[in-house]
């Protein structure tokens, strides 16, 4: 397990941040979905397929958001954080909130999970 604390002003900031993650997630989601119902609509896909691909979509993008919204607490806020940011859904800049040097322990511990250490 990754020892790493925020402080109480640093997990609200943190409950925050993950927030707009998830926003993003929700956007996503959304976005695929709505590209899905375009294709059937335009007659790309049948409706049997398009509701297989709609069917898995969600599915997916569920086992995802899951993994964030079912371990919400301040003892996993790191792990969120690494695999959002990891994921591409958070950027480096939307940890500009957080004190720079907290920002840079998170930057650190993702190059370290990166490289395997």
């Amino acid at each position: 397990m990754i020892n790493f604390e925020f402080s109480k002003e640093e997990r609200k900031i943190v409950v925050e941040i993950i927030k707009t993650g998830l926003q993003r997630e929700y956007e996503k989601m959304l976005t695929d979905v709505e590209r899905i119902m375009e294709d059937w609509k335009t007659k790309k896909n049948g409706a049997e397929e398009t509701y297989a691909i709609l069917y898995r979509t969600v599915k997916a993008n569920d086992q995802r958001l899951e993994r964030v919204n079912g371990n919400k607490k301040g003892s996993t806020y790191i792990l969120i954080l690494l695999q959002l940011l990891s994921d591409g859904v958070l950027t480096e800049d939307d940890l500009n909130l957080l004190p720079r040097g907290t920002v840079d322990r998170i930057i650190e511990l993702r190059r370290l999970l990166a490289e395997g250490v």
